[in-house]
Order: structure tokens, then sequence, then C-alpha cells
């Protein structure tokens, strides 16, 4: 939810009801390639209006206040260069190690969690699993 909140961008939800109404959060739709579609299109459209930008892990070191893109799902594997109706992850990174990015996230088994991702020598993510890196832009004037 929080991923979702910063990058502007969220699934439909309006046909879900709340809690309060008898009905599981998790009956909520799973975010999909609205995580990160929405920012690529931007990106490749260099839009100045709408600093959300996703970038491929191998162009970019993730910084503090980032989303990292992730495949939810090993049989459905979203790709950058495939990602409808596939399952993703953003994680937000809170942290930067020598050896690994610490970020924290939710929506995984009903909490919220730190973990870390694996980075290189250079600092870009050196996962499989992982794909983009979503950049909120304040150098765009």
């Amino acid at each position: 939810a929080i991923s979702r909140t910063c990058t502007g961008f969220a699934p439909d939800t309006s046909s879900v009801t709340t809690p309060d109404r008898g009905h599981r959060l998790n009956d909520a739709p799973k975010p999909t390639a609205m995580h990160q579609r929405p920012a690529q299109q931007n990106r490749a459209r260099s839009d100045l209006q709408n600093p959300v930008w996703a970038y491929k892990i191998d162009e970019v070191a993730p910084e503090i206040g980032d989303i990292v893109v992730k495949a939810r799902s090993q049989r459905n594997r979203a790709t950058w260069y495939d990602l409808e109706g596939k399952p993703t992850h953003g994680d937000i990174v809170v942290g930067i190690q020598p050896s690994h990015l610490e970020v924290i996230g939710g929506n995984v088994s009903n909490s919220v969690d730190k973990t870390h991702v694996k980075i290189s020598g250079d600092g870009k993510i050196a996962t499989t699993d992982h794909f983009a890196v979503v950049k909120i832009r304040t150098d765009l004037g």
C-alpha cells in the first residue's frame, strides 16, 4: 500500500468492500503492472510533468526513497518487458549498505517487514527477482 501511494498509482479497488463491511483486506486486487507501467511510459515520453519514472535495474543504483520492483510469482513471472497481468511487488529503499539495500514493504503475509536486496559494487541491484527501480525525479524543474 505504501509503495502504491508513493508512486501515485493504485489498482482499481472500486468493487472491493472494506473490512467494516465484512471482507478482509486480502480480498483486494493484487498489484500488477499498475505499479510500474505508467512510470515506464512517463520516462519513455520524457514526461516532465510527471516525475515518477522507472528504470531497468542495470541502468541506475537505487537511492533512499526509491521503489524497487520485483516479480511476485515465479510461475507467472513479471519482467521489464512482460508485465501485463503478472503480479509484482514494490519495496521502498530505506538504507544502503556496501553489499545490500535495506527495504521495507507490506502486503506479504499480512505484515510490513524490512528485508535486504543484494547489490553489486556499483550499487546496482544484483538479484534476478528484481527488474525495475522507480524514482520520483526531483531534478525535472
